[in-house]
């Protein structure tokens, strides 16, 4: 290996790592990036502290009269394991604005999250992760998370999440849906990182355009396809990473501005991403780089070699 071909391997090696271990756990602590309060309207019942609920019992308790949290809400286990107690969150229908964190986490046993539907922002991060029974369209009045949004789902079904517009980042992993519909109208979002999944393709985003940074898809092995029609840029670049079975099944057929592909891949693998040739002969994808244990492959490499 040439000393230069070597030294860009090795670079690419590093700052791959250094992003799954900046994102490597779902359940990282919360950024500290300041986010403007929201003011609670003349006519919302507002309830003033974080909130933390450990029992269905204490979800119960919570007095429905309220349309505004001024605080962080926490539903989960005490000690971060696995909550089978909560079942469903209809104390909260008649919220609208949490003006802080929404963490609803680790909770395997729930039947319905219908007790959310008046929801319209969480102004903070927001987290699910559990198995929901019922299949019905959640959250469907949630418009705004205006910190990051994570998101790990074990059910058969699901759907929601489809009135955002946009995300700061968006944290997927453990996806295990055989059916599922969420962020169907998400336009654009700062990063994204899907991880550890089992779900054979990825068609949920069909309005996603505008990728600010980075968009990953890391360490699912029965990914066979990803569909992104409507993509057209990237800010840093659009990464694949142990996918042995994706094979250059990659929809981006509106690709206008991709800072860089990068792909870890076996071997002999690198032919089956000749159709990125025609992304860059139209300089929609700036560089390529396919790196394997005994393999680099570079834009120049790729259009030379596709073309026989």
């Amino acid at each position: 290996m040439k000393p230069i071909i070597k030294y860009l391997f090795i670079i690419f090696i590093l700052t791959i790592l250094s992003c799954a271990g900046e994102h490597k756990k779902l359940e990282k602590e919360y950024n500290e990036e300041k986010i403007t309060a929201l003011s609670p309207l003349k006519n919302d019942v507002v309830y003033e502290g974080d909130l933390i609920f450990l029992t269905q019992q204490d979800v119960d308790s919570f007095d429905s009269k309220y349309t505004f949290i001024n605080g962080n809400v926490r539903i989960a286990n005490a000690e971060d394991g696995y909550n089978t107690s909560i079942i469903n969150f209809n104390s909260f229908k008649n919220i609208r604005e949490i003006n802080g964190n929404l963490e609803l986490r680790r909770l395997p046993n729930l039947e319905t999250l219908n007790g959310f539907d008046q929801l319209q922002t969480v102004n903070g991060d927001f987290a699910l992760t559990g198995k929901v029974k019922d299949s019905n369209l959640f959250f469907k009045n949630l418009k705004k998370v205006n910190g990051d949004f994570y998101f790990a789902d074990d059910s058969e079904i699901f759907s929601g999440f489809n009135s955002i517009e946009k995300l700061k980042g968006l944290y997927i992993t453990g996806l295990n849906s055989k059916k599922i519909n969420i962020f169907s109208n998400l336009k654009s979002v700062n990063k994204i990182y899907f991880t550890q999944s089992s779900v054979d393709s990825v068609k949920f985003l069909p309005e996603l355009k505008q990728v600010a940074e980075t968009i990953t898809f890391e360490f699912s092995p029965k990914l066979v396809y990803v569909d992104l029609p409507k993509l057209e840029s990237v800010g840093s670049y659009l990464g694949f990473t142990d996918t042995p079975n994706l094979k250059g099944n990659i929809n981006i057929p509106n690709a206008k501005k991709i800072n860089h592909f990068m792909y870890f891949l076996n071997n002999e693998n690198w032919k089956d991403f000749c159709f990125l040739t025609k992304y860059l002969q139209q300089k929609k994808i700036d560089s390529v780089s396919l790196l394997g244990r005994n393999t680099e492959v570079y834009q120049d490499y790729l259009i030379k070699n596709c073309r026989k």
